[in-house]
């Protein structure tokens, strides 16, 4: 079901046409189409741009809790989950999925194999929720599989490899030959089975995708952003914090609802940091601009509260709580338009924005792409290249003059 080309917008208006042509009261569509747009939203402020069932669950996991109904919801996330469920329904084989499962699948074939592997891949890799997730997804069809053709894992043969990833987009057989050659490499590597039968999957060609530059922003646009926020209210002072954080930093949405006071060390002017997303270690140098910000949102801005985490709600339902990664981009974004940049709405502008535009800027100041790359978090500097084809000022200077032709076989355009 993972289709590149099925992008979020055209996704849920298409669930909302459906809901009002298999008639739908409009209070039920309304109802709906709340839990649909909060989607929309995570969608806005991850940078997810195409909708696929892995995305789905991720969302799911994250904000309700379960990809499954159970006992334990609330109503109001059940009627979350539901909407969801619809949209994942819609989209796999055009149909609303009315009631869900109310329990995880339970593997036939691959019982005695699909825990201990899933325990080993956690350890090995510290995979993320949403590649644990594709990670499970593909191990359930591949047992449904299985149970129709009647085999053993250990009776597979290439043809009915190549059954199982028929019919897949290029991407998706890519995905799915990686999850199963991964797991049969790891049945082979533990001694459960004496054949490696991964060796049967053959690798896809490389499909490339093009190139999608990132949003940037100038230094000067940045100082404009900064300073269009209002620091005067106990949430200004917060707002102004996590910017500074995303801007001066390059910090995540994920990092800076994560931040902690132990991440800090005011003794070493540093600031210490695993990152949410790659789980890589970074270390930044404290700036007088952090530390006086973190200073002064603590003392006049910050509720009492408990938490260990620095940013926290303000809203007296739930004061002293974690922000959301969808607040940090309303405060991002609402700075950009405060600062009233020119063709803002035609850029992105979320924290991931000003984290491109760190780099970038750091790039055309000459910093090497290696130490660019380290700031950021990256695990290699190929992530990094990206920022090189926005630097047009020194792709220009690359730039070769053409020699001139001396050839007797060469004429001029005019010449006989």
């Amino acid at each position: 079901m993972d289709n590149l080309d099925k992008d979020i917008g055209r996704v849920l208006d298409n669930y909302y046409q459906v809901l009002e042509q298999k008639g739908y009261s409009k209070h039920s569509i309304a109802h709906y189409r709340t839990h649909a747009e909060k989607f929309r939203r995570w969608c806005n402020d991850n940078e997810v741009k195409h909708f696929s069932e892995s995305i789905a669950i991720q969302y799911c996991t994250e904000q309700i809790g379960s990809y499954i109904f159970s006992s334990g919801l609330t109503n109001n996330q059940k009627d979350a989950l539901r909407a969801i469920r619809m949209i994942v329904g819609l989209e796999k084989d055009g149909k609303f999925e009315i009631r869900g499962p109310q329990r995880e699948y339970n593997y036939r074939v691959l019982a005695d194999f699909i825990y201990g592997h899933l325990d080993r891949y956690i350890d090995r890799k510290r995979p993320s929720l949403s590649s644990l997730q594709d990670r499970k997804r593909v191990l359930v069809e591949f047992d449904i599989f299985l149970q129709g053709k009647e085999i053993r894992i250990k009776d597979i043969t290439p043809d009915l490899f190549e059954d199982f990833f028929s019919g897949r987009t290029p991407y998706g057989r890519k995905m799915y030959k990686t999850h199963i050659r991964e797991f049969y490499r790891d049945l082979h590597d533990t001694g459960i089975l004496e054949t490696d039968l991964s060796t049967l999957i053959q690798k896809e060609p490389h499909v490339s995708k093009p190139m999608e530059l990132p949003s940037t922003y100038t230094m000067e646009e940045v100082k404009r952003i900064i300073s269009s926020v209002d620091r005067s209210s106990p949430n200004g002072k917060r707002n102004y914090l996590a910017i500074l954080l995303a801007s001066e930093y390059g910090m995540r949405a994920s990092d800076i609802i994560n931040l902690r006071f132990n991440n800090i060390d005011w003794d070493n002017n540093r600031i210490d940091i695993i990152q949410e997303k790659t789980h890589n270690h970074v270390q930044f140098p404290l700036l007088a601009s952090i530390g006086n910000a973190i200073i002064d949102y603590v003392k006049n801005g910050r509720p009492p509260t408990g938490n260990d985490i620095i940013l926290v709600r303000h809203d007296s339902q739930f004061k002293g709580l974690p922000l959301s990664n969808s607040l940090i981009y309303n405060v991002v974004s609402k700075a950009i338009a405060d600062a009233e940049i020119n063709d803002w709405r035609a850029k992105k502008h979320g924290p991931h924005s000003l984290r491109h535009s760190l780099a970038t800027n750091l790039l055309k100041k000459g910093t090497n792409l290696s130490v660019i790359s380290n700031a950021l978090g990256h695990k290699t500097s190929e992530t990094t290249q990206v920022y090189i084809h926005i630097d047009i000022e020194k792709l220009r200077m690359c730039s070769l003059q053409i020699p001139a032709i001396t050839s007797k076989y060469f004429r001029k355009e005019g010449e006989k």
